[in-house]
């Protein structure tokens, strides 16, 4: 029961416990680790903003597969190219609010791997192929630097998804996410007239980066 350990242990206390070796997840393993998921999209959901999207079952259990091979990756250092690309695969199927909320359950522990990797070996495959799933899924990737084009039509469409997204980025102070003119817009929006105070760096930028100052001006018009 690997997964149902590795959720368990990660959901309530932020840590994990993994095997030393690659291998396939057995069917009941994964049955055991979508019932702590489910009840942990229950519980998180409360803490929402507006009504949170409901529980897409092969989302989650993609995510927590993701995590737990990519963190496993991250420890077997002599793991080929090859292999790593084969294994950090993309989720198959719609991207959704409800997939995006519920892969989110275990993604949004992703920018915490992802330093930790970029710490250990930063042209490492690996990096790469971890901010192109950040590029993927930018709801769970507020702090990961990502180069690639990223679209938030989806995560600006749902209005709970839209306002703890542009919480996380207030919250973790990411500058760069914040020069989207959408992001940027939803953050005027919840600043108002506090952004002084609640983030005074952006503040700052607003008032003395052009492509800024116009995002503010078209937003008061």
């Amino acid at each position: 029961m690997h997964l149902t350990l590795f959720i368990s242990t990660l959901l309530s206390e932020g840590k994990v416990t993994i095997e030393g070796s690659l291998y396939q997840f057995e069917e009941e393993d994964v049955q055991q680790a979508l019932i702590l998921l489910r009840r942990y999209h229950q519980e998180d959901s409360l803490e929402m903003p507006y009504t949170a999207p409901g529980f897409s079952e092969e989302a989650a259990i993609w995510a927590a597969k993701f995590f737990y091979q990519a963190i496993q990756l991250t420890v077997i250092r002599e793991t080929e190219d090859a292999v790593i690309q084969q294994m950090l695969t993309n989720f198959e199927g719609p991207v959704t609010p409800e997939v995006i909320y519920s892969a989110d359950l275990v993604l949004r522990y992703l920018p915490a791997l992802f330093n930790l990797a970029k710490g250990l070996a930063p042209a490492d495959i690996l990096v790469k192929e971890l901010t192109r799933i950040a590029g993927l899924w930018p709801f769970s990737s507020p702090g990961i630097q990502v180069k690639q084009a990223t679209d938030y039509t989806t995560v600006f469409a749902n209005p709970s998804l839209k306002q703890a997204f542009t919480d996380s980025i207030i919250r973790l102070g990411d500058l760069e996410k914040a020069s989207d003119p959408v992001i940027r817009n939803s953050i005027i929006e919840a600043l108002g007239q506090h952004a002084g105070r609640f983030w005074p760096e952006f503040e700052y930028a607003i008032k003395n980066k052009p492509a800024w100052k116009q995002t503010l001006q078209d937003n008061l018009n």
